[in-house]
């Protein structure tokens, strides 16, 4: 099947369709062009994986089946939060744009400057 004629339900960052929707005249179908690698998990091993599918396309809910695990060592405070739990006065962002144009104006005339002189000394 190409992935020409589907509609995108969910797409990658390319703008191709990871799940696309294709109407037909027996109803519609879902085509899914991505794979599940054994090495990430044993999800694909496991009976259950089919029904953990349907679940998730037709907005069933029977259970928790969610297997993401994130490690203690992984979980840091959100932004502008202390330890004491106090959010963080806001941070004032300085525009550093002028001071970057007049740096790069000043290279510009130092070097037209230099160039000048080498031309006249050697004219």
């Amino acid at each position: 099947m190409s992935s020409d004629r589907l509609e995108p339900v969910w797409a990658d960052g390319f703008g191709r369709p990871l799940l696309g929707l294709e109407e037909t005249a027996d109803g519609r179908r879902l085509h899914f062009f991505s794979h599940f690698d054994p090495a990430w998990n044993g999800l694909v091993w496991s009976a259950e994986f089919p029904q953990y599918l349907e679940e998730l396309l037709f907005e069933k809910t029977s259970g928790d089946h969610d297997r993401r695990i994130i490690d203690t060592t992984q979980i840091i405070p959100g932004k502008g939060v202390r330890d004491s739990g106090g959010v963080a006065k806001d941070e004032v962002a300085i525009d550093l744009a002028p001071a970057g144009w007049l740096l790069i104006w000043l290279v510009l005339l130092t070097e037209r400057i230099l160039a000048f002189k080498k031309r006249s000394n050697n004219g």
